[in-house]
């Protein structure tokens, strides 16, 4: 796919489809804050206060993909800083986009066409969807202080950190997040054999997608520290579970 298609793909799909992929799919899709490509996505932000949170949902799943992916630190783009200061004092991110159909000056609740929210069923969509970009941030702030504490050689306690793996393990379940829980509790401080076992019969139960490979699951656990064999390890192991 060019890039021009690709503009025109997220161009087309609503913001709540793309805030809905997973982190990694993101981070593929924007190739790590691509400028345009992210400005395609922040414009169909309809408020101002949409655009600041998914500037904000767009850092926490670009954090979970560099995990994920063991990239080192990187800064986010002086454009976000800039962004976020234009929309908090009522301007179009780039006043010389004259393409783009946003508002030269915005109240809180101005919509791209100039007309205020006044659908009651439009406005608890939005602060239903602001509510859970809240809490996304927060989520992420709580990771990020776990992971300063860890750098630090403080051990952290707790589930705090099992919403990345949840995300992850999710995306090979079809989605399902609650069945992502079940297998991260189930194979929690279980042996390797036993945590491949359990894997073998979630995949014959069809609760993890048969499109899935064993690479990206190997991957999933192996970051989480939950299973601690190397990929050659897990193939064996599910293969011979398979001929059994």
């Amino acid at each position: 796919m060019t890039h021009e298609e690709l503009r025109g793909a997220i161009r087309r799909m609503s913001l709540m489809k793309i805030m809905g992929f997973a982190s990694q799919d993101v981070w593929k899709l924007t190739d790590g804050f691509k400028e345009d490509l992210v400005k395609d996505i922040v414009l169909k932000g309809k408020t101002d206060i949409e655009q600041l949170n998914t500037i904000d949902s767009l850092k926490k799943k670009h954090d979970l993909a560099r995990r994920f992916y063991s990239y080192g630190p990187a800064p986010y783009p002086e454009y976000f800083k800039e962004w976020e200061t234009r929309i908090k004092f009522g301007l179009v991110i780039d006043s010389s986009n004259k393409d783009d159909n946003v508002l030269a000056e915005k109240g809180s609740f101005y919509i791209n066409t100039g007309n205020t929210v006044d659908d009651p069923d439009e406005k608890e969509r939005l602060n239903d969807r602001i509510k859970e970009l809240e809490a996304e941030k927060a989520s992420l702030e709580k990771l990020l202080e776990e992971e300063k504490l860890k750098n630090q050689g403080i051990e952290v306690l707790g589930a705090g950190n099992d919403e990345w793996i949840v995300e992850l393990l999710a995306h090979l379940c079809y989605g399902d997040e609650q069945i992502a829980r079940d297998i991260l509790d189930e194979i929690r401080g279980k042996e390797d054999p036993v945590i491949a076992d359990i894997i073998f019969e979630r995949k014959q139960k069809n609760q993890i997608s048969p499109k899935t490979q064993n690479r990206e699951l190997w991957k999933i656990l192996h970051a989480a520290k939950l299973y601690r064999g190397i990929e050659g390890n897990f193939n064996t192991a599910l293969r011979r579970r398979q001929q059994r």
